[in-house]
């Protein structure tokens, strides 16, 4: 259990959230955790094990066919607007996609290259609200974004 990420939603309420398992003790009470933040800081000491629930080690989803579907948005989006019909910022950002988005799974933020692919699909309309609501949700549920540490 140690290493292992936990989540804990004890009573302290401004230490809820996400925490990796530095220590382990048996008390008379029952098994005590210490927590610490995953840049390694303690956090919370004595905590019951029973009030940490395990973050699960799986992956929460993976980016499918990410080029290609990079290749289709900006197809897509070349055929909708030819150059000079937008900014030209917008036209580069629109050039750069599937670096951007190669870039972030290099950097292991596969939830951030997926919201990057969803909103450039929407915009052009490769898939509709409904279609990306579903995915949203779907990644929402997964939970445990930690691509920003």
């Amino acid at each position: 259990m140690i290493g292992q990420r936990v989540f804990y939603n004890g009573s302290i309420i401004d230490a809820e959230g996400r925490y990796l398992v530095s220590d382990k003790q048996t008390t008379p009470d029952g098994p005590r955790c210490t927590l610490t933040t995953y840049a390694g800081a303690v956090a919370l000491r004595n905590v019951r094990a029973e009030s940490i629930t395990p973050v699960p080690e799986v992956p929460k989803h993976q980016v499918l066919a990410a080029q290609g579907r990079a290749q289709v948005v900006q197809g897509e989006f070349w055929r909708q607007f030819p150059p000079g019909t937008w900014l030209p910022y917008i036209h580069e950002r629109y050039d750069r996609l599937h670096r951007d988005i190669d870039d972030l799974i290099r950097r292991n933020r596969p939830v951030e290259a997926e919201y990057t692919l969803l909103n450039a699909e929407r915009f052009v309309g490769c898939i509709s609200y409904a279609v990306m609501s579903a995915r949203i949700a779907a990644l929402v549920i997964a939970g445990d974004d930690e691509s920003w540490l």
